[in-house]
């Protein structure tokens, strides 16, 4: 499954130069695939490691791409949560729209929160009153 969802991908960005996935996708042909593909490839393994792969699991780059993983997994929760949690069109044209409106939701709710917060902000204020001369 990851060959060819990166293969796809890379076709819609060419300059992409790192990929994560989850531990369910790791195998040492998608390892040796997906490298070259991509330079830097985050695929941990689960269970345990070797040392040679211990190695590769604790370098920088292969930390700071785990830590942005979660990153990903919220705004993909955050998603479902406006819309995206079930896709009733058939078709790659109703996904697409399916996944354009969920994300413009998501918008719309984020400019809407920044906008509650601009004016509790306001009325919190206290109100100054010119002194009387």
């Amino acid at each position: 499954m990851a060959i060819p969802i990166l293969e796809e991908t890379k076709k819609l960005f060419p300059d992409l130069f790192s990929c994560s996935f989850d531990k369910g996708f790791h195998n040492p042909l998608n390892q040796e695939k997906l490298r070259e593909m991509v330079p830097e490839v985050t695929l941990p393994k689960k269970g345990k490691l070797t040392k040679k792969e211990q190695e590769r699991e604790t370098t920088e780059a292969f930390k700071t791409a785990r830590k942005q993983h979660p990153a990903v997994e919220s705004a993909i929760n955050h998603l479902e949560h406006r819309g995206l949690n079930r896709v009733y069109s058939y078709g790659s044209d109703g996904f697409n729209r399916t996944v354009a409106l969920a994300v413009l939701c998501a918008n719309c709710c984020r400019l809407g929160s920044l906008v509650r917060n601009k004016e509790l902000q306001r009325l919190s204020k206290p109100l100054v009153r010119p002194k009387a001369a």
